[in-house]
């Protein structure tokens, strides 16, 4: 399955798309501050 935020695709599988996040850190962090805001966490 491919794995998409927004219309940016990530990569086909779990491990294709966490290389993907680890080779953007900027998309990293928006996604990640976008769950934590979600979830009421510290950023």
């Amino acid at each position: 399955a491919w794995l998409n935020y927004g219309d940016t695709r990530l990569g086909q599988g779990r491990e294709n798309a966490k290389t993907y996040l680890i080779e953007n850190p900027d998309l990293m962090n928006e996604i990640e501050a976008k769950i934590r805001a979600a979830k009421g966490l510290e950023t």
